[in-house]
């Protein structure tokens, strides 16, 4: 058999869908499942979705769309973006693509040559360094959980990961998996850091509606002079619960965004209409549609956060957005026992292994217990599982007591 591509063959598959894929095994085999990994949320997509699809699917023809998005479609995004993020781009700046992982792909290809470095913090979506690598680009980590206990954005700090290599700086906020959110004073140092260096801002605000204490804000709201080189990336699935529906774009500098749509023309082609039509009636209207869900969502990190304080020597970034609690085991683990991964349910037979980590615990958990959640090696940061509290209250409670119980009983 001929080789394969070398630098393909070495990327990871996603390791939240695999994990996914497993529960949706063992919940064929009729066994309940605690699913704390997957990121969506629980909530339905707005009934005007629904609707919107299935009017275009009637009246609409069914046919190639237009390469990057439709003139509605980017018309609407134009002043959703002019009006909720005060950036204002021309059509040609915005492209559409099968969902924000998808233009993020190509976005990584259109920068990227072969050597190039990109910086971004860890933890960082699981994703990310995939893409880099795809393009055979270099990722740069910037830890999140500094040795001095310091911010990690702070110019000084960066400065020892950002050279005369670095291409992009790819930011995420409200951040997955931590759901950290950038505060206005990190913003401001940041944009005067970045006012002097050349290279591509990435900002991933594919969660900007889910915020529970404080209004988004994005590194461009603070400092406009970076728009030559700041490249927004944003989407339906998650504000609005359209995973489904698979739509994301991007406003970027027009050099950028005519790459992007040249990938796009060469992969995907195009949107199906209907999805199109979905995603411009949600976009119009705007966090207004989801505003009791989002409420819902701070009342269910609450719980969660309430839930995991009965455990000791364990902490978390108080998540400020999104729906993840990110939360640091390495203290709890290093001197724990180690379940058995094919222990019967209840067997709490332990076997003391030094080189216990959250890898192992999430598959002993999904194995024993039928609960999901994704291991911080998926993310950057082994010693930490990343929890989404978006599902029912009820498999809250239950499912976050079975998974502390046997947090405890280590």
């Amino acid at each position: 058999m001929p080789s394969l591509s070398h630098h393909i063959s070495a990327l990871q598959p996603s390791a939240t869908l695999a994990i996914n894929s497993m529960a949706r095994q063992l919940r064929a085999q009729g066994h309940k499942i605690w699913n704390f990994s997957v990121g969506e949320p629980d909530y339905p997509p707005p009934h005007g979705a629904i609707w919107a699809t299935a009017n275009s699917l009637y009246t609409d023809p069914i046919r190639y769309g237009a390469a990057g998005g439709s003139v509605e479609l980017r018309t609407t995004i134009q002043q959703k973006l002019k009006v909720e993020n005060q950036l204002e781009v021309s059509l040609e700046q915005i492209v559409c693509g099968v969902g924000a992982k998808q233009v993020l792909h190509h976005l990584c290809h259109a920068l990227i040559d072969p050597g190039d470095e990109v910086a971004l913090h860890r933890p960082y979506w699981t994703s990310y360094r995939q893409q880099i690598a795809s393009a055979q680009g270099i990722t740069v980590d910037i830890p999140f959980h500094r040795a001095d206990g310091g911010c990690p954005y702070e110019p000084d700090y960066l400065d020892t990961f950002i050279g005369t290599k670095t291409k992009a700086l790819l930011l995420c906020s409200p951040n997955n998996p931590t759901g950290y959110m950038l505060q206005p004073q990190q913003l401001i140092k940041l944009a005067q850091y970045l006012r002097d260096k050349d290279i591509w801002i990435i900002s991933d605000e594919i969660y900007e509606y889910i915020t529970f204490d404080e209004p988004h804000r994005s590194l461009y709201n603070v400092c406009a002079e970076l728009k030559d080189r700041y490249i927004h990336v944003n989407g339906i699935s998650k504000s609005f619960a359209m995973t489904g529906w698979r739509m994301g774009y991007l406003a970027a500098p027009q050099p950028v965004a005519q790459l992007v749509k040249t990938l796009i023309s060469h992969s995907s082609t195009s949107l199906p209409i209907f999805v199109e039509k979905a995603a411009a009636w949600v976009i119009k209207r705007g966090a207004s549609l989801m505003a009791t869900e989002i409420k819902e969502l701070k009342h269910k990190r609450d719980r969660a956060i309430t839930l995991f304080k009965q455990l000791e020597s364990v902490s978390w970034v108080e998540p400020k957005g999104a729906f993840y609690l990110f939360v640091d085991l390495r203290g709890h683990l290093k001197n724990c026992g180690r379940y058995l991964s094919h222990s019967k349910p209840h067997d709490h037979s332990v076997a003391h292994h030094h080189s216990y980590d959250t890898l192992q615990l999430s598959m002993d958990l999904l194995n024993i217990h039928h609960i999901t959640v994704v291991a911080g090696e998926a993310f950057g940061c082994p010693g930490f599982i990343r929890i989404s509290y978006a599902t029912s209250l009820e498999d809250l409670n239950t499912g976050l007591s079975q998974l502390i119980k046997f947090l405890q009983e280590l």
